[in-house]
Parts: C-alpha cells; structure tokens; sequence
C-alpha cells in the first residue's frame, strides 16, 4: 500500500474516532445522536442524586439552626419509599345521628364537680364504623395543653420519612440555649449534655409529655426557629381539617411569659389528628408505652394512668396523650381496643386527674355496650 492510501486510511479512522467522542459528551444524547430518557422521577419524594445529596449536607445552613443533619442511608429510603404517609382524604366523614348527648347521660358516670360541669368537652367515636356514639359541647373552641404534641410528634416523625428534611430518627440534635429554659415537666437537660437523637426526644415527648424536649424538636425543624414549625403545624392542621385549630407553640404550655394565646382546639378536631397519628405504628408504640428510655433504661414514666400498669387502668387503653393546664384542665386522647373494636374518647376540662380518668374508663365500658 502507497504512503498515500495509508494516510487516507488513517485520516478516515481518526475522524470516525473524534465523531464518537463528540456524540458521546453531547449531552442528553446517545451515541447514535439520538435523545436519552429521562430518569423517572418520584413524584411522591422527589429524591436528589447522590451528587446533589453529597452537595447539600456539606453546605453550611444559618448559624442558628444549631443541628447536624444527617442524610438518609439507602436503606432508610428504601424504607421510606414502602411506609405510606397518611393523607386526608382517608378521614370519612363521622356519623353523628343518634349520638348520645351530655355529661348525664352516659349511665354509672361518677359525679362531677361544679368546675368539671360548666368546662367539660368530650367526645367518644367508634373507628371502624365511624359513629360517634356520645359528645358534649365537641365543636366548642378550647385550650388543648400537651394534646398539642400529637401534632409536634406527627409533624416531626412525617419529616424523618421525607429525604428532603435532612433528619431521620437518628438524627443528633444540639441542645439550645432556649430549650434548657423551656418550664417543667421535661428531661431537664444538663450543662454538661451537647446533644441527643431526635428519637430520643420524640420518646421524651410522647411518653413524659417533655415540654422541653418538644420545643427542641420544633426548634431543630423549624431550622432554628420554633415558630417556623409552629406554622408548619397550623398548615398541617388546616390540611387534615381541623379548621377551629390554632397552635402557638409546640408543647402545648400557657402563653406566658410570650403572652401569646393558649393553644386551641376542639375535641372533634383533636379526634381527626388522633387518627392521622395512629397511622403510623412507631408513633403508637411511643404513646402506648408505660415507660420509655432516655438516658438509662426506663427512666421515663407515662402521665396516662389509663394504661395497663399503670393507677388506674382501663382494660384495652393503648395509647394517646394526657394533658394538663390550670386554663385546659385535665385532657386526655385515650385509643382502646377490645374484642375487635377500636374506640376513641378524647376530652377536656377536667377538674381532677382521677376525676378524667373515672368518666373516661366509665365512658368507655358503655361505648363497648353499643
């Protein structure tokens, strides 16, 4: 072969080469020139690339927000990706026709004081067949104490599911300045404690009605700032139509000294936030829980005393939440399962724990007469 044939020879492999290497960096396009796919997006998490992961956890977030997020594992996705968050339209509507009325008219219920009298609201709602089997006064507008941390609990543990919040249950949460002022009950964090898991602080608020440890939570998601959650939480409250609903912080204590309103609800409002909480079978272990750990094993004790174990039980209670101001009263969201009926009573004003707890055990036992 002539030198020219060769070099001829060797021009055409050479431009064949640089062809494929165009082809090949254009980008969206495959090596035929054609267009890629696209890759399928998540239209329920819209999860990031691992590049784009890798690029907003180093990023620095504001000074204030005070926490080190941790991005989810594959694992945790996988598993966010099987759990079904819950939605509102899964809350049917209540069938109200028939429903006894009044304090008085459940029979064997204990007498109530004066106090108890004028400020008890209550309802008691059979969840599988979705009556409402007794209620007083449900769509009065009141205060509802610790009832608020159903909603914190809710919120916080909706976000550990989503990749986008940056936190999962492990997440290592820095104790703020703020939150060790935060007034009794709580954990009462000590000078020498930096941090805990954000698990550890939902237990604390669940189980012990932490007010400190529910305000950190808030803190912490609220990147810095309690009330950005605290708006989270009245968005989610108007998406699950609790529309007499009004939360001014996340634990559910009095105004002072911010000299903001106490959180308000009514009882029929705190039953559609009881049913989106027991979706999810981690936030029921918490709040059907006698006993919880924080620092040591067990250190945490229930207020709920309708709980197995506990003063004064009620046969099947299982959960919610108990709550208490001077202006709320005595509060309870009590879950009670028996022989293949779930009920829920949810009430508020109480003048006495013991006397909450006799009406709700009594309320109960009738509604299982029904």
């Amino acid at each position: 072969m002539d030198r020219r044939a060769i070099f001829i020879a060797a021009s055409v492999i050479v431009a064949v080469h640089v062809l494929l290497v165009i082809l090949l960096v254009l980008p969206g396009c495959n090596a035929d020139g054609s267009k890629k796919p696209s890759a399928p997006q998540n239209s329920s998490w819209n999860i990031p690339e691992p590049e784009q992961e890798q690029e907003e956890t180093e990023a620095d977030g504001p000074a204030e927000q005070n926490i080190s997020a941790v991005r989810p594992s594959p694992a945790v996705v996988r598993q966010v990706r099987q759990e079904k968050l819950y939605h509102p339209q899964q809350y049917r509507a209540l069938r109200t026709a028939g429903a006894k009325q009044g304090l008085k008219s459940i029979p064997g219920s204990p007498a109530l004081s004066k106090q108890s009298a004028k400020n008890v609201t209550g309802i008691l709602i059979d969840l599988d067949s979705r009556r409402v089997l007794w209620q007083h006064q449900a769509d009065k507008v009141v205060p509802v104490a610790s009832l608020t941390k159903l909603m914190t609990l809710l919120l916080a543990y909706e976000n550990t599911l989503d990749p986008r919040s940056g936190f999962t249950l492990e997440t290592p949460v820095r104790i703020t300045r703020e939150a060790r002022v935060v007034p009794p009950s709580g954990v009462a964090f000590k000078p020498a404690e930096t941090s805990f898991p954000l698990e550890k602080l939902m237990i604390a608020s669940a189980v012990r009605s932490a007010n400190d440890a529910a305000y950190l939570i808030a803190q912490s998601m609220g990147g810095g700032s309690a009330e950005n959650f605290v708006r989270q939480m009245n968005r989610k409250a108007k998406e699950l139509g609790m529309h007499d609903t009004t939360f001014y912080n996340p634990h559910g204590l009095p105004g002072k000294p911010d000299r903001k309103p106490d959180n308000s609800s009514t009882v029929k409002d705190i039953a559609r936030l009881c049913e989106a909480y027991i979706h999810y079978p981690q936030l029921r272990e918490w709040s059907g829980s006698v006993t919880g750990s924080f620092r040591t094993k067990n250190d945490l004790s229930s207020h709920n005393h309708l709980l197995p174990g506990k003063r004064t039980p009620c046969k099947g209670v299982c959960g919610l939440k108990t709550g208490f101001t001077n202006n709320a009263g005595f509060c309870v969201a009590a879950l009670c399962k028996r022989n293949g009926r779930t009920l829920l009573a949810v009430v508020t004003g109480f003048g006495a724990r013991k006397e909450r707890d006799e009406y709700v055990r009594n309320l109960l036992n009738w509604g299982y007469t029904r």
